[in-house]
């Protein structure tokens, strides 16, 4: 999954690639659910996602 954009806030909105049976570019919030995966928060920098099993932490690239 990649994390592509954050948008509003607060509260914040995420657009997502690559969700399991989700279309390029999803449009998550806090609370959402997505089959398994359940959108724990969404901050101005990233986006955590949980599964029956892993969660994901999803942020931005930092460039050096």
């Amino acid at each position: 999954m990649t994390l592509k954009a954050i948008v509003g806030g607060p509260p914040w909105e995420a657009i997502v690639d690559g969700i399991p049976g989700q279309p390029p570019g999803t449009v998550v919030r806090s609370g959402s659910t997505l089959d398994k995966l359940a959108v724990r928060s969404v901050t101005r920098d990233s986006v955590v996602i949980q599964g029956p099993d892993t969660t994901w932490v999803l942020s931005f690239r930092r460039h050096p």
